[in-house]
């Protein structure tokens, strides 16, 4: 089935993590990890924000939130924030999830009150792999809520999909999308696991190989994306993916850039922000560190703090020798990953296929790479 449902472009989208607490834990997240806390967000304190959000439409046009956690739909007052970032006149809004909470009534809520789109979390087409990733009977429960969500026609519906050496193959992609086209889903978003939480735990059990995760980037770029085009979306959540388009160099990045034109593949302090459970205001939420938090929401006025340091920092596309790159204005490197790996947001993405060179062998064995 062809996908019908279109998401409206936005020029600035913020996320919100509106708690810290999720039900889930995951074996490779920061949040069983205990890097977060309890925090939950106070809907007065929402407010605030949203409406200091939508005073700055007039310079940014049109304006995106996603709410996202922890995992949000914990928090008892999600669908009136919804409701009301919608008639504050925000343009789309998102909502990251792990699934396993909903249920028809709730969905019918979400979506009345406002909600433009769901993205539903799920590691694998096969239960075993998805549940030993995300937890006992977590596979279950979300085919649950995706066989409910395909009734809708209404809102945009995607799957995201963290990478690890457990379900990093072309079978368990192409299962995936033949699972998302069965229940009418728009899109399905491959990420790779972040450096940081569970993970480093895990790490020689779940770091997928360096050589086979370029493999498998080059395979939904080259083959994946064109095989279902126009049935299902299937995007790669990683700044540098563009290096293997078969049609041209970060040609998709090329064409966004026509409709919104100081984006780049990694839009952490360009076109999105993130909003921490406490009000903070962050370039992302994945960089959690005091020098990467710009201001508080509840506090301070968004206009006053848009010109910031941090932000001028990477409009500048400073990032050492990323920003020497002849593509470093389509693709600009993952910060997060380069804090965590380097500690130092704005050395090279080590994960680059064209930084290689510049890692140390320590690095180069505690990530599985090999030349």
């Amino acid at each position: 089935m062809a996908r019908t449902y279109k998401l409206k472009p936005v020029d600035l989208n913020i996320a919100i993590e509106i708690l810290e607490m999720c039900n889930l834990r995951c074996r490779y997240c920061y949040v069983a990890a205990g890097i977060m806390g309890n925090n939950i967000m106070k809907l007065e304190d929402y407010i605030k924000i949203i409406e200091n959000i939508i005073s700055i439409k007039e310079k940014c046009n049109r304006i995106g939130i996603t709410f996202t956690g922890g995992e949000p739909t914990l928090h008892p007052d999600l669908i009136d924030m919804v409701r009301k970032a919608k008639d504050i006149g925000i343009d789309r809004i998102a909502l990251v999830t792990n699934g396993t909470l909903m249920n028809k009534r709730f969905l019918d809520k979400l979506i009345d009150a406002g909600l433009d789109w769901i993205a539903v979390s799920i590691d694998s087409y096969l239960a075993e792999v998805n549940d030993y990733l995300r937890g006992k009977g977590v596979y279950e429960k979300v085919i649950e809520t995706l066989k409910i969500l395909s009734q809708y026609e209404n809102i945009y519906k995607s799957l995201s999909v963290t990478l690890t050496s457990k379900n990093i193959s072309k079978d368990n992609a192409e299962g995936l999308v033949k699972l998302g086209k069965k229940y009418n889903v728009d899109a399905i978003v491959f990420n790779m696991i972040m450096l940081e939480g569970n993970l480093f735990e895990n790490i020689a059990d779940l770091m997928p190989s360096y050589d086979g995760y370029l493999k498998f980037i080059k395979f939904l770029e080259t083959e994946l994306i064109t095989k279902y085009f126009g049935d299902i979306e299937i995007m790669v959540g990683e700044p540098w993916a563009g290096l293997f388009d078969p049609v041209m160099l970060f040609g998709l990045t090329k064409i966004m850039k026509t409709v919104i034109p100081n984006t780049r593949m990694c839009s952490a302090g360009l076109t999105s922000l993130g909003v921490f459970s406490n009000g903070d205001l962050t370039l992302c939420l994945m960089l959690r560190e005091k020098q990467f938090i710009i201001g508080n929401l509840t506090k301070e006025k968004l206009i006053d703090l848009i010109d910031n340091d941090i932000l001028r920092k990477i409009r500048g596309n400073s990032k050492v020798i990323c920003g020497l790159c002849e593509y470093s204005n389509y693709c600009g490197g993952c910060y997060a990953r380069s804090l965590q790996v380097f500690k130092n947001a704005f050395y090279a993405d080590p994960l680059c296929p064209r930084n290689i060179k510049y890692l140390s062998p320590v690095i180069k064995e505690k990530l599985k790479f090999s030349e």
